[in-house]
């Protein structure tokens, strides 16, 4: 119901400008495009507000502490970037005084998108390495040891069923990328699988 109000709203707005848009006598009056730019900014700062809002109370649900921290990252990063297209907007930050503002504006406008879904995409893995690590309890490193993996490489193992980059597993051991690949390179000698898919699914069909 409500992505239903929420969209009749945003297109009863386009249409209703749409219809009274025009120039010279004909055009919109004062009173219409103070209610117009009074309804516009409400509804977008409402969205944004919103969406930060509900990130934020999604992540206090949460009970993975990275994942939580992820999420609440994506929300902040949404916020801070549209406050600063506003503020470049409305003169806070003095944008007019270099040359070829406009474009500086509009790269702003776009380019404050791509931090978003930088974080928005380190929350996916993370919740992705989360429930992985629910629904495949075989990585977990008891379950490898009698294929002849040490204690280091079957941890690494459950962190590769979780979705860890190799730069993440080095993060998250603390090893440097060189012995990360060391490992793995023996996993897959020692489990006779070349790849991450393969070694996926060789522990999923694990008996």
């Amino acid at each position: 119901m409500f992505p239903f109000l929420y969209g009749a709203l945003w297109s009863g707005l386009l249409i209703v400008f749409a219809l009274n848009a025009g120039g010279g006598p004909s055009g919109p009056n004062r009173t219409f495009l103070a209610f117009y730019y009074i309804s516009f900014f409400l509804l977008k700062t409402g969205t944004v507000l919103g969406v930060t809002g509900y990130l934020l109370c999604a992540a206090r649900k949460l009970d993975d502490a990275k994942e939580k921290r992820s999420l609440r990252s994506v929300a902040w990063t949404y916020l801070a970037g549209f406050l600063l297209f506003q503020m470049s907007v409305g003169g806070q930050v003095p944008l007019r005084l270099l040359p070829a503002h406009d474009y500086f504006l509009a790269l702003i406008q776009i380019g404050y998108h791509f931090p978003v879904l930088a974080a928005l995409g380190f929350y996916a893995r993370r919740r992705a390495a989360v429930r992985a690590g629910v629904l495949y309890p075989a990585a977990a490193p008891g379950g490898l040891l009698e294929f002849g993996l040490s204690p280091r490489e079957t941890e690494i193992t459950g962190l590769v069923m979780r979705g860890f980059s190799n730069k993440e597993i080095e993060h998250e051991l603390f090893i440097s990328l060189e012995t990360v690949k060391k490992h793995l390179s023996s996993i897959y000698r020692k489990l006779d699988v070349k790849n991450r898919l393969q070694l996926s699914l060789f522990i999923q069909n694990k008996p």
